[in-house]
């Protein structure tokens, strides 16, 4: 972050001198990498888009088998992915294993 900001503070003095020299003004108006800074990359989107998928094909296979608990995991993690809850969804993704593991154990 710390060279973010370095680079914001470099194009906000670039554009004040070049203000200083001519009528237009950008002081106010953020640098493109901090704007960038602000949205979410489209890896984390993508990422996110591919996991929800997963999450609900899953839990319709669950419902399949029924395996309730594994289908209720996985209906969490699908609303927390959806909710782009980030901090959540790797406590969702432990009671995924969990609940995995527990029907593996049954079939076995």
């Amino acid at each position: 972050m710390r060279v973010a900001q370095c680079a914001c503070a470099v194009s906000t003095a670039a554009s004040r001198s070049l203000s200083a020299s001519s009528s237009v003004s950008t002081a106010s108006t953020p640098c493109a990498l901090s704007r960038s800074l602000m949205r979410p990359p489209a890896r984390a989107k993508r990422a996110g888009d591919a996991l929800g998928f997963a999450a609900h094909r899953l839990w319709g296979h669950a419902l399949g088998v029924d395996a309730g608990r594994l289908a209720v995991a996985l209906g969490t993690l699908e609303g927390l992915v959806a909710g782009q809850q980030w901090d959540a969804i790797e406590h969702a993704l432990r009671a995924v294993d969990r609940a995995t593991d527990e029907v593996v154990d049954a079939l076995s």
